[in-house]
């Protein structure tokens, strides 16, 4: 059963039952204080009757049953031992009524209704010179039932009428609740078959705008998460392909030249040329080997930070290690502390270093200096740059701006993967930026840390 019907049945059901009831126990007191107040007013009545009737009895004339029935106005029944009973109103109004059914000491009555007409029948006994009589009356209350009745009427047609108002304001209501349940069931079911940029507009601060505030924030996270797969996705499959290319062409000249070593008799100078060929691309292999390694041990491996004096180890532990034919290093750095894997931080700065030299630059500066909570090391060479539209990929594994450049110093294109990887593990980023020609400033941001903190692990 769909909600729209469950929520409509319901609601209408509970309502019908609430109404009903509600409308039987106001048409039951009301009938029940009408029947009260007649009550009452026909036992005043009698009352007076019954007076009348006792004062005739005992006067000195006395008098037949017949003569004192005479002197109320109301229909009348006397009963008498050994005697026929005298009615003075429709006999069969007061038949079943015996002697025996009435007391001295308490009044007996019965409400009867008898073609279109109502009454109430009032008796008691009382004694006549040592015997007993019985004396009943009748009390029309024909109007006040009538009356009962019509209300009962205008009951049921205000029961009607607040049914149809109560099937409309709820078929309104349910179609409030559930369209915008609707509109989120089609909407799962477009997302659900790829069309993520799906969302709802629904108007309100209730509890129905709110869940659809929350749907939306879940379809962007499903599109957020759906467009990082497919960037993952799309990632591992350049390396793929960039990792095949990579290794075919060093293997293409190994086994050419090699084939060739085998199959002809060669020069000496021949044989050293194609040796070196061999060579040269066997060592393209290797270092594309190693910095598969490091990078594959990077994404593994746990590394346990310490605080460390960031401007002592670049000032003195990088520039005493840091040589490169051709290339004028110039490091400066302010002192401070920061949480940092020594070892990782150094191939941090030597794949940068490395980086630069092969932009064929002349000069490279190594510099470091607080920026706020953060201490930040600038590598920044004056060699070729790079071109703008190259900047988004040059961090992604094997992308090369020169390839052919790159083969020849043995470069394997991971070298800004590493470096990235390893800035990650420490929390902090890396950014790069370069002018065609004129050269590249990379910088690494990392979080500060006070001397003698607590080391992390990461």
């Amino acid at each position: 059963m769909r909600l729209f019907t469950k929520f409509f049945v319901s609601v209408i059901t509970v309502f019908g039952i609430a109404f009903l009831a509600a409308g039987y126990l106001i048409l039951s007191y009301s009938f029940e204080s009408r029947i009260s107040r007649e009550l009452e007013f026909a036992l005043q009545q009698y009352k007076h009757d019954k007076y009348t009737v006792q004062a005739r009895m005992f006067s000195v004339k006395g008098g037949s049953f017949e003569e004192m029935g005479k002197e109320i106005l109301v229909p009348a029944y006397f009963l008498a031992d050994g005697q026929t009973a005298v009615c003075t109103g429709e006999r069969e109004d007061f038949e079943g009524i015996g002697l025996g059914d009435l007391s001295e000491d308490s009044y007996w009555y019965r409400v009867v209704r008898k073609e279109g007409q109502s009454f109430i029948l009032i008796g008691s006994r009382m004694e006549q010179k040592d015997r007993n009589v019985g004396f009943v009356t009748k009390a029309d209350i024909t109007e006040a039932v009538r009356q009962q009745e019509m209300l009962g009427k205008y009951f049921e047609k205000f029961f009607y009428a607040a049914m149809g108002a109560g099937v409309l304001l709820i078929t309104g209501l349910s179609l409030l609740l559930t369209n915008p349940i609707k509109k989120m069931t089609r909407a799962a079911d477009r997302i659900a078959c790829g069309s993520y940029s799906e969302r709802i507009h629904i108007k309100g601060r209730d509890e129905l705008g709110e869940l659809a505030d929350s749907f939306n924030r879940m379809a962007d996270a499903v599109e957020g998460n759906i467009e990082d797969l497919r960037r993952s996705a799309r990632e591992k499959e350049d390396f793929v392909s960039n990792f095949a290319h990579e290794l075919k062409t060093p293997l293409t000249s190994i086994i050419g030249y090699a084939d060739r070593l085998y199959r002809r008799e060669l020069t000496r100078r021949e044989v050293k040329s194609a040796a070196w060929y061999i060579w040269n691309e066997g060592m393209h292999l290797e270092a594309l080997s190693s910095k598969l390694m490091d990078l594959t041990n990077l994404n593994r491996q746990d590394f346990p930070l310490t605080v460390m004096p960031i401007g002592e180890f670049l000032t003195e532990d990088i520039a005493g290690e840091t040589v490169i034919e051709g290339v004028k290093i110039h490091f400066r750095a302010e002192q401070a502390h920061v949480r940092a894997d020594y070892d990782l931080l150094k191939s941090l700065i030597r794949n940068l270093t490395d980086n630069a030299a092969k932009a064929e630059c002349k000069n490279i500066w190594v510099e470091g200096q607080r920026c706020g909570k953060e201490y930040c090391i600038r590598v920044a060479d004056d060699g070729k740059g790079i071109p703008k539209e190259e900047l988004s990929r040059i961090t992604e594994a094997f992308y090369m701006v020169d390839k052919a450049r790159s083969r020849k110093q043995h470069s394997a294109g991971i070298g800004l993967s590493l470096a990235v990887r390893i800035v990650q593990i420490h929390g902090g980023s890396l950014t790069i930026d370069s002018t065609e020609e004129e050269g590249t400033t990379v910088t690494v941001s990392l979080p500060a840390a006070e001397e003698g903190g607590a080391d992390d692990a990461v």
